[in-house]
């Protein structure tokens, strides 16, 4: 997995939706976080959603956020959970540029 700084993990999200995926086929699946190791389950927070992304805050320790593709066989059986970046939020201005982020998502 590929750290990188808020300014540079925000473009690499691609074209952002609101959440309208159901989680559950999620559920029980490894992950890699920015931080290390988790399974996801209904207390991982999904932030926003893109074209088979994920953007996850970690569940042990919320400064980590994860870019997360779901791997898909033959477009419609799901086949797991790859990281491919995350980032940490270091600052108050790293966490001012991922609310205006989100604001954004949901103006959308």
């Amino acid at each position: 997995m590929m750290m990188t700084t808020m300014t540079e993990f925000l473009p690499l999200i691609g074209e952002p939706t609101q959440n309208q995926i159901n989680l559950t086929k999620y559920y029980r699946h490894t992950f890699r976080c920015a931080c290390g190791l988790h399974v996801f389950d209904q207390i991982t927070t999904l932030l926003c959603e893109g074209y088979w992304r994920l953007i996850l805050v970690c569940p042990d320790d919320n400064r980590f956020v994860t870019n997360v593709r779901a791997r898909m066989i033959l477009i419609q059986e799901f086949g797991g959970l790859a990281t491919g970046y995350g980032t940490r939020i270091d600052s108050s201005a790293d966490q001012a540029m991922l609310d205006a982020y989100m604001v954004e998502v949901t103006d959308r």
